[in-house]
């Protein structure tokens, strides 16, 4: 055996765990027999090479999932080097519906962390998760999937026809082994309605927890617990702002049927003047009668709007009751459920494809970086509470730490102004986040900074000068971290070092809402257009010392290659 394995060797890299989530939205359908589950073997994945990935390559993966999704959200059709992705859901038929992940014939994959990043990526875009939440729950959608790999029967049972039918026996799932990903791999992403999120649609955590919930470890139930808990907060904050803003649209609406009501009375008293009157002309009774027939269109406008945002607001609180019923379920369940252990092996990546192949030993993956979750620092477990939501979509936010060497001590930062919903961590350095002037009930909406936080205490160590877009994404490259800067209400690619002094700013101006692409040379910064058909333009800018190369303008090169 051992003579076998040294002239064909492998690289296994073992993902064993579950996803406890209860659902924010629930969906009838049929669960797994717990035997089937009980009696499969910890989902092992073979590789064929243990080369580590480089930051670009990690982020250009992380990239391609978030394009994949934009275009889902939008078109529900999307395709991206060989890796197409078909959005198959209706809320009103029945069975799950799903995102259907494709991976093409021309796709080189040889690490299943490159599978794993660009579902992260796909899994931020679409859903909403932050990265370090959307890299657990990737993780468990390729359990789910590599346990439906060929179970077409699983797939009838429990998706829509439309799903069932866009799949394949050979082909649904994700095999164990990396000779079978390229031309041979369906990945079903199970989904339900979410009215928050984009395109109304949440992934069904319910339905793939049915399918993995025995193998995990207790520190990712503890993990995909909290995951669960700031979603399902989240949400129902979400819900409850929606209908303070639907009830205030009601209000408005009925205070115009008033004034319209008195309107139409008034019209129908001089209409009823006028066809009384033996000298008016027929122009004078069709302008009165044209005056009342506006204006009962206008009645009957306002009552079709008021009774849309009723409907919209009855859905609303029916969300509202199901989060309440599985937030219920999920006490009760996590009262019943003994959690088990197992053991980890640590994850390597992939940068490029190979023909030599290894196996991966205790001894080796002993030797290798510690795979560990991104919001996890010097063993701190890190995760971000929302404390206060305000008007423009500025939040403050505290950071909450589990210290894993001091038997699981739960501690809060002592900075709280906080306003990302996400940070950064950077080992040896600190955790970064975006902070705001003001108190907590007095958020300036016009001054944010970046600021590092101590990676033992959580204590602010530093802040940058310059001013930052409030939603700045904080990419840690080259040793140096990159952000959007604001100066004089103008948005610019900027790098800072890591005391967060300023390194460089770019020369152009740039859309903040933009999404920040990293290749040897350069970067790209490629903004999200308002609206369908607003212009996108892409700014190039040398990635040594952020000078503008060029723009690349989307709309004009789509109007050339179509002949408009």
């Amino acid at each position: 055996m051992h003579a076998l394995l040294s002239r064909n060797r492998f690289i296994i890299l073992t993902l064993s765990g579950a996803l406890i989530l209860s659902p924010l939205f629930a969906q009838d359908a049929p669960e797994f027999e717990r035997e089937e589950v009980n009696n499969s073997a910890p989902v092992q994945f073979i590789n064929r090479t243990n080369q580590r990935a480089s930051a670009e390559m990690r982020a250009q993966d992380v990239t391609a999932g978030q394009t994949l999704a934009g275009q889902v959200v939008e078109t529900r059709e999307s395709a991206n080097n060989d890796v197409q992705v078909r959005r198959l859901f209706d809320p009103a038929n029945p069975g799950l519906g799903a995102d259907v992940l494709t991976i093409g014939p021309r796709a080189n994959f040889g690490h299943i962390n490159r599978i794993q990043r660009i579902l992260t990526g796909y899994l931020m875009k679409a859903f909403e998760y932050n990265e370090a939440d959307a890299t657990t729950v990737s993780r468990f959608v390729l359990y789910y999937n590599a346990r439906q790999r060929g179970n077409m029967e699983a797939v009838r049972q429990r998706y829509s026809e439309a799903v069932a039918g866009a799949v394949t026996p050979e082909r649904v799932g994700i095999d164990r082994s990396y000779r079978n990903w390229a031309g041979n791999t369906q990945i079903l992403l199970p989904l339900r309605k979410n009215v928050t999120r984009p395109d109304q649609t949440e992934l069904n955590d319910q339905e793939i927890e049915n399918q993995t919930r025995d193998d995990a470890t207790t520190t990712e139930q503890n993990d995909l617990n909290r995951i669960q808990e700031e979603r399902t907060q989240e949400t129902t904050t979400r819900i409850q702002e929606q209908n303070e803003q639907i009830q205030d649209q009601r209000q408005n609406i009925q205070d115009q049927q008033q004034q319209t009501q008195q309107q139409l009375e008034d019209a129908n008293r001089r209409l009823q003047d006028v066809q009384n009157d033996p000298n008016a002309t027929p122009e004078q009774v069709e302008q009165a009668q044209n005056e009342v027939t506006q204006l009962q269109e206008q009645q009957e406008n306002l009552q079709q709007q008021d009774q849309q945002l009723a409907d919209q607001q009855t859905e609303n609180n029916q969300n509202l009751q199901e989060i309440q019923n599985q937030q219920e379920n999920q006490d009760v369940a996590a009262t019943d459920t003994t959690a088990t252990t197992n053991t980890d092996n640590a994850a390597t990546d992939t940068a490029t494809d190979t023909n030599a192949t290894t196996t991966t030993t205790q001894q080796d993956e002993a030797a290798e970086e510690p795979d560990v979750s991104q919001n996890v620092i010097q063993n701190k477990i890190l995760f971000m509470r929302v404390v206060r939501y305000f008007q423009g979509g500025h939040y403050s936010n505290e950071l909450w730490a589990i210290d894993s060497n001091a038997d699981d001590a739960l501690f809060r930062s002592p900075f709280t102004n906080i306003c990302s919903r996400e940070f950064t961590t950077i080992q040896d350095v600190g955790v970064l986040v975006t902070g705001y002037s003001g108190t907590n009930q007095d958020h300036n909406p016009n001054d944010h900074h970046l600021v590092m936080l101590d990676p033992e205490t959580l204590a602010k160590k530093a802040e940058s000068a310059e001013v930052v877009y409030w939603r700045t994404p904080m990419e840690w490259r080259d040793q140096k971290i990159y952000a959007f800067a604001e100066v004089e209400g103008q948005h610019y690619i900027a790098r800072f070092n890591p005391d967060l002094t300023l390194d460089v700013r770019g020369d152009v101006a740039v859309n903040p809402n933009s999404m920040i692409t990293f290749t040897q040379d350069k970067i790209y910064i490629t903004s999200m257009p308002q609206s369908q058909g607003a212009p996108t333009a892409i700014h190039v800018f040398n990635r040594s010392d952020l000078k503008h190369i060029r723009t690349i303008d989307a709309n004009a090169l789509q109007r050339a290659m179509s002949g408009g």
